[in-house]
Formats: C-alpha cells, sequence, structure tokens
C-alpha cells in the first residue's frame, strides 16, 4: 500500500470500523488485525486472516465487502 491520500483515507476508515466493532461480533477480531497489519494487506490472502483472527472464511469474505463498499463502491465488486 501506497502512502497517498487515498491510502490514508482507506486507513482511517479501517481504523474507523475497527472503533464500531462490537468484541462480541465475529468479525471484531478482523477489525482490529487489519489496520495493525495495513502495510501487508496487499500480501494477506484470505485463509491467513481466517488462522490469524479465529473466523470463517465466510466471516472474512462478508467484513472485507462490506468495508470495500463503504471505502470505494468499485472495491465491493465481485472479481
Amino acid at each position: 500500500m501506497h502512502n497517498d491520500g487515498k491510502s490514508f483515507s482507506v486507513k482511517r476508515k479501517l481504523i474507523n470500523a475497527e472503533h464500531r466493532s462490537d468484541p462480541d461480533e465475529a468479525n471484531w477480531e478482523l477489525a482490529q488485525y487489519l489496520p495493525l497489519h495495513y502495510n501487508e494487506i496487499d500480501r494477506m490472502k484470505t485463509r491467513d486472516l481466517t488462522a490469524q483472527c479465529h473466523i470463517s472464511f465466510s466471516t472474512v469474505r462478508a467484513s472485507v465487502k462490506a468495508w470495500a463498499s463503504t471505502i470505494s463502491p468499485t472495491c465491493a465488486r465481485p472479481g
């Protein structure tokens, strides 16, 4: 990830998602993990996130898709 204005905006939105997350929600650990490992996001695999955050593949996919749509509508497109 680059340190430009867009990158800062993405990081800020991840941090906002972290603060809005409830510790009882399945995606709470993911919301905590991503901002701390922001510089590694472009190399992360879903299976790594499921192991690190102790959540299911579908939870990772649904959480990232939901957050991506708030960051940029084009990020949430299936590809």
